[in-house]
């Protein structure tokens, strides 16, 4: 499978982002990989980094730092995760790439779950179950004047043809 979710939300505080790892890793995604004991980030060129969970909440507090890091669903499969700026927001992925649909869905699923959780101001929440739409400028639509009304539904669904 291919695909992204794309997450914009408020930057996160130190309390947000321990309390994310921890819903995540409670739905399975885990921070360590349960095969080497290792929580990794990868550098520029995709290498693992060793990085220590605590340091990695720091870096998902941090606004104005990008990180790239895996999140682990088994002791092989994992999941490419990124949070980087943009503007006054945070923009978090959280690759589909080579997952099975079953594992894309958890990943959506557990995501998804995030949205309305303490402490964490959601803009945006996109999901490309296809990649499909790869070549669209997320950012600029998150970003975009269009004007948003304060009562919306809890649920929008809206599925391309």
């Amino acid at each position: 499978m291919y695909g992204i979710v794309a997450w914009y939300t408020s930057p996160l505080s130190s309390q947000s982002a321990r309390r994310l790892l921890a819903a995540l890793e409670a739905g399975g995604l885990k921070v360590v990989n349960p095969s080497t004991g290792r929580a990794t980030s990868l550098d520029q060129e995709g290498e693992q980094v060793d990085i220590a969970p605590t340091d990695l909440e720091v870096a998902l507090a941090s606004p104005s730092q990008s990180l790239t890091f895996q999140l682990w669903l088994d002791g092989s499969t994992d999941v490419v995760c990124r949070s980087r700026p943009l503007k006054s927001l945070v923009h978090h992925t959280f690759s589909l790439d080579g997952l099975t649909a079953e594992e894309a869905e958890v990943v959506i699923a557990l995501v998804s779950g995030q949205v309305a959780a303490p402490g964490i101001e959601t803009l945006a929440l996109l999901v490309d179950r296809t990649s499909s739409w790869e070549d669209v400028n997320y950012d600029k639509i998150v970003l975009s004047k269009i004007p948003r009304k304060r009562n919306v539904p809890s649920t929008l669904l809206i599925r391309g043809g």
